[in-house]
């Protein structure tokens, strides 16, 4: 039977709305972010040049394309590219990698899933919640107690734990 000494937990504590993009505190804070990504409509220094051959997603359908055929398509893809993106880094994050504040936003708006184009407006547009973490130590008795409480009971008896314990690595105790 495989015993644990007990778990090393975080709780997450604190939730804050941030100011900004830049309002936290880089090993002090974690962050949550959020965001609308932008209409992928390309800016006139993103457009393709006249000269180019490739065609615009953007551009007109053509007219051997049924426009109701079209309509549900591409709005469907707009509303794809509307949906709201997430992504959370734990306050120990941003110090361990070496990271600045716009490091780590920007990581994180990668982390949610954008792959455009990361500019100033599209960080200002970020909505950020910071919040602090607390480790903790849960006795095993306290963590047992506590799942069994939940209807989540611990299951220690099987056979793999059993030839584990008698070959004497049976018992990991977290410090």
């Amino acid at each position: 039977m495989l015993r644990v000494g007990g778990a090393r937990i975080s709780l997450l504590t604190d939730f804050e709305d941030a100011t900004s993009y830049l309002d936290w505190t880089i090993g002090t804070h974690g962050i949550q972010i959020s965001f609308t990504p932008p209409p992928t409509s390309p800016s006139s220094s993103d457009a393709p040049s006249p000269l180019s051959s490739a065609i615009s997603l953007l551009s007109r359908p053509l007219a051997s394309l049924s426009s109701s055929s079209h309509t549900s398509s591409s709005q469907s893809l707009f509303a794809a590219a509307r949906r709201t993106l997430s992504a959370t880094y734990l306050p120990e994050v941003a110090p361990d990698q070496g990271w600045e504040h716009i490091d780590a936003i920007d990581s994180a708006i990668r982390k949610a899933g954008w792959n455009g184009r990361i500019s100033e407006d599209l960080r200002r547009s970020v909505r950020v919640r910071r919040y602090q973490s607390r480790k903790c130590v849960v006795g095993w008795d306290e963590f047992v107690a506590w799942r069994e409480g939940r209807g989540f009971p611990v299951d220690l008896d099987n056979d793999e734990d059993d030839e584990r314990e008698s070959r004497g690595r049976g018992r990991e105790i977290y410090n």
